[in-house]
C-alpha cells in the first residue's frame, strides 16, 4: 500500500503536487500503512479459505470415505510399510491416492446422505482451511503455494508494463484537464494489482502442470522458530546501521548538484535517482556491506530465534543453524584434537573468509565509485 500510494503521488500532475507540501506526503504514507494493515486483517481469513482449503478428495479421505487400492495400482516405490512421511504422502496424492492405516487407498464418493457427511466433517473440524495444514502436507495441492511464490516476480513484470500504459493514457488525457490525469494516476495501482494476480496465476498453473510442488523446495513443514522470523528480527537489528550510514552518505552530496538538477527541469524523483544516488552510491554500498557482515556474524539472535536446527533446507518456515551459532554451541563439548574440534575451527576459518571477502569487496566498490564521482 505504501508503494501504491507513492506511485499515485508520483504519477499526479506537477501542478497538483505543487499545491501541497511534505506534510501531505507523510499523511499519505500513514494512511496507506493503516489501510494496508486493515486490508491484511480483513482479507487474511478469506484468502486462507479460498486458497488453502482441503480438496474434495481430501475431505472424502479425512471423513473415512475411501477403499483399498489394488496391489497392481500401487506405485512400486511405496513397498510395504506402516508409516509414510508428509513428503511421500504428497507424492502419492499426485496420482490421486492416499495412505491410511498402513495401506494405499483412494477416495470414494458418498452416496448415502452427503449432507450428514459434510456436517460430520464440520463438527470434527476436518474441513477447516489453514496455511499450517497446507504447509505440513495434510491438505491441498501445489497451486496455492506457487501462486504465493510467483507474486514477487509477477509484481516485477506487471509494474513496468502498467506504468507504461498509464503514462501513455496520461499523455492522451492531458488536454482533458487535471481530473482525467488524476484518474489515470489512481488507476495505476489497480492495474498493477490485477496484472500481478493474472501473471502469478498463470505462473502457478504452469508450474503445477509440470508436476512441481513448492513444499518440496522453497516451502515445507511449519515451525514456530523459522527462517522468516529470523529475517524479520535481523532486519530490525541491522537496518538502523544501514540507514544511519546511508543517510550520512546522502547528506554529504553537495546541494549545488541537487539545485542544478532541479533548475534544469528534472523532477525530485529524477534528481534523487539520477544525481543523488550515483554520487552517494559508494557510501550506501558500504553501509549495505557493513550490515551484511553484521548479519553474517550474528550468533545469539539466530541461536534463539531459529531453534538451532542443523538442517540444509530452503524452506523459509523451518529453522537452521549458522556457522557462528554452530561454533558457540558445539565448541564447549568438542573433544580436543578430534574431528569435530577440527571441523569447528574450519567453520571459524570459513566465517572469517566470508567477512574478509565482504569487507574487501565493499572497499573496492567504494573506491571505484569515489574515483568515478571525484570530478563532480
Amino acid at each position: 500500500m505504501i508503494l501504491a500510494g507513492a506511485g499515485v503521488w508520483a504519477a499526479l500532475p506537477n501542478r497538483v503536487i505543487s499545491r501541497y507540501g511534505r506534510r501531505v506526503e507523510l499523511l499519505l504514507i500513514a494512511c496507506c500503512l493503516l489501510i494496508g494493515i486493515g486490508l491484511c486483517d480483513v482479507a487474511g481469513g478469506p484468502v486462507e479459505r479460498v486458497l488453502f482449503r482441503p480438496t474434495h478428495q481430501d475431505l472424502l479421505v479425512l471423513g473415512g470415505s475411501f477403499k483399498p487400492v489394488e496391489a497392481s495400482r500401487v506405485p512400486a516405490w511405496v513397498g510395504v510399510r506402516e508409516t509414510m512421511s508428509p513428503d511421500e504422502e504428497r507424492r502419492l496424492r499426485r496420482v490421486g491416492l492416499y495412505f491410511r492405516a498402513g495401506g494405499v487407498v483412494e477416495p470414494v464418493e458418498v452416496e448415502n446422505d452427503p449432507g450428514a457427511f459434510r456436517r460430520s466433517l464440520a463438527d470434527r473440524g476436518l474441513d477447516e482451511p489453514g496455511v499450517r495444514r497446507w504447509l505440513n502436507g495434510e491438505i491441498g495441492g501445489p497451486w496455492p503455494g506457487w501462486f504465493a511464490a510467483c507474486i514477487p516476480l509477477a509484481v516485477a513484470l506487471a509494474v513496468p508494463l502498467c506504468r507504461r500504459s498509464v503514462i501513455a493514457a496520461r499523455r492522451a488525457l492531458a488536454p482533458a484537464g487535471d481530473a482525467a490525469e488524476i484518474g489515470a494516476a489512481i488507476a495505476t495501482p489497480v492495474l498493477c494489482v490485477l496484472a500481478t494476480i493474472a501473471l502469478a496465476a498463470i505462473g502457478a498453473w504452469l508450474l503445477t502442470a509440470l508436476g512441481l510442488d513448492p513444499r518440496d523446495s522453497i516451502l515445507g513443514p511449519f515451525s514456530p522458530r523459522n527462517t522468516l522470523v529470523v529475517g524479520l528480527i535481523m532486519g530490525v537489528a541491522i537496518v538502523p546501521v544501514i540507514y544511519t550510514i546511508s543517510e550520512d552518505a546522502l547528506s554529504a552530496v553537495p546541494n549545488m548538484l541537487r539545485a542544478a538538477s532541479l533548475g534544469a527541469g528534472a523532477s525530485r524523483w529524477q534528481t534523487a535517482v539520477r544525481v543523488v544516488l550515483p554520487v552517494a552510491a559508494s557510501g550506501i554500498f558500504s553501509a549495505s556491506m557493513i550490515g551484511l557482515g553484521r548479519a553474517v556474524g550474528e550468533t545469539m539472535i539466530v541461536l534463539m530465534a531459529t531453534g538451532n536446527t542443523p538442517t540444509m533446507d530452503l524452506n523459509i518456515f523451518e529453522g537452521f543453524r549458522t556457522l557462528a551459532a554452530n561454533i558457540a554451541v558445539e565448541l564447549p563439548e568438542a573433544p580436543k584434537g578430534e574431528a569435530l574440534y577440527r571441523v569447528l575451527f574450519v567453520c571459524g576459518l570459513v566465517l572469517f573468509l566470508m567477512t574478509f571477502v565482504i569487507n574487501t569487496t565493499a572497499e573496492i566498490v567504494r573506491q571505484k565509485y569515489r574515483k568515478k564521482n571525484a570530478l563532480l
